[in-house]
């Protein structure tokens, strides 16, 4: 009884209901306990991944929850495919992302990528202030 409390509680505390999310790296690890809780907690989630049938059964699970999450290839690696995934996004939540959770297989790669993420992120939305 008094998990159900703790998690009805919990769930007032931490409603991200309209909020919407992106998680790249979702369909492992810690990505994937990302996108579960930010779903379980009501967000509409975007994640992505480089392996497709990881992906496709990643999703699969989280319809089944109930959860509101879509996905998409993409190696945040590569620039190309990076501006991909911006314009996705940015077409499904009509311009509006709340949470960016960036995860990285490359240590080595992360503040190359992030610093670029972060660029673009701030021209979309200069582009849709203006």
């Amino acid at each position: 009884m008094s998990s159900e409390v703790e998690s009805k509680n919990r769930d007032k505390r931490w409603d991200l209901r309209r909020m919407t999310a992106l998680v790249t790296g979702g369909t492992k690890g810690l990505g994937h306990a990302i996108v579960d809780e930010l779903a379980a907690l009501g967000a509409i989630v975007h994640t992505c991944a480089r392996n497709q049938e990881q992906l496709n059964e990643s999703i699969r699970e989280w319809k089944e929850k109930g959860f509101k999450v879509t996905g998409s290839v993409c190696d945040v690696s590569s620039d190309a495919e990076r501006e991909k995934l911006m314009k996705e996004v940015s077409s499904l939540f009509d311009g509006k992302l709340d949470i960016l959770k960036i995860m990285l297989n490359h240590e080595d790669q992360a503040p190359a990528v992030i610093k670029r993420l972060k660029e673009r992120l701030k021209q979309i939305w200069i582009a849709m202030i203006n």
